[in-house]
């Protein structure tokens, strides 16, 4: 199943980072960031994803994404990560609580400078 962007990047260290593509993420993350970083990747159904570094040709290797499972199993998970995220930027309404997993999405994505 193809991944649904944006993608979202929660990471244990450096919190949350959002791509609007596949090839955005290729063009921004570091080969590194895939091994040795502590992170959970979604994309914005709420479904897992695998970043993996695949050899596009001899010597030369980006960073990718993949979905890990097919049916939508973590929506519930991704948006308490992006609300908590709106709390602490400071963007976060009074609905907050109330906010469906698409308009969190959209929320984050429309923050100045993300």
């Amino acid at each position: 199943m193809s991944l649904v962007p944006p993608i979202f990047i929660d990471n244990a260290v450096d919190g949350l980072s959002h791509y609007p593509t596949v090839d955005a993420l290729a063009d921004r993350l570091e080969l590194w960031y895939v091994t040795d970083e502590q992170f959970v990747a979604y994309d914005s159904t709420g479904r897992v994803v695998d970043l993996v570094v695949e050899e596009r040709s001899p010597g030369s290797f980006l960073v990718t994404a993949r979905c890990r499972e097919e049916a939508v199993l973590h929506a519930d998970q991704l948006r308490a990560v992006l609300i908590a995220y709106l709390a602490r930027s400071g963007a976060a309404h009074t609905t907050t609580d109330q906010m469906t997993l698409d308009e969190a999405v959209g929320e984050v994505v429309r923050l100045p400078g993300d």
